[in-house]
């Protein structure tokens, strides 16, 4: 019996290695496979960001025109000088005076439409060139509203014959570009 107890203890343990052995192996197997999947996550995650990237890319291109025209509709985060002295061209083109009272600019939490330039400008000179200028000030292609609007006449009191003058006050809120885009 002593044989048999020493070849039942060998094969016991021969059992027990090979369990652990085993058992090891699966440990490994599972580790790897862990590692396994969260490469293979972060690689579904990654096709998935350059397929968004793609698309947005691809509607940017489909669309340059409207982006285009939507970028002249408002003015520029420093092109504000540029603008005013844009209105202020509209009067010499249609033979009137303006000059630019003043000019405020609020910001996205006081306004709901964006960043908004206020400016008030008045306009001087004959009722057709005032009333051609201000036409063309509210055809500029940017988003311009006229939020106030004051037109009254005014002689210049000259000897030979008073000239009928005509002048308007005109508050205008424009769109404009934050300086944070």
């Amino acid at each position: 019996m002593s044989s048999s107890i020493k070849t039942l203890s060998i094969s016991c343990l021969v059992v027990l290695v090979v369990s652990g052995i085993v058992i090891g192996f699966f440990y490994e197997i599972r580790s790897v496979n862990s590692e396994a999947n969260a490469i293979a996550e972060q690689v579904r995650v990654e096709r998935e960001r350059q397929q968004r990237s793609e698309s947005v890319q691809e509607t940017l291109e489909n669309n340059v025109q409207e982006i285009n025209s939507l970028g002249s509709y408002i003015v520029g985060a420093d092109e504000t000088p540029d603008f005013l002295s844009m209105v202020e061209e509209v009067g010499t083109q249609s033979g009137a005076t303006i000059s630019t009272e003043s000019v405020e600019t609020l910001d996205e939490d006081e306004s709901d439409q964006g960043e908004l330039l206020q400016m008030n400008v008045v306009i001087s000179g004959s009722w057709q060139e005032v009333y051609r200028s201000v036409a063309l000030i509210e055809t500029l292609p940017f988003k311009i509203t006229v939020t106030a609007f004051n037109f009254s006449q005014k002689s210049t009191g000259e000897e030979e014959g008073p000239a009928i003058q005509w002048e308007a006050k005109v508050k205008l809120d424009v769109v404009k570009l934050t300086s944070t885009l």
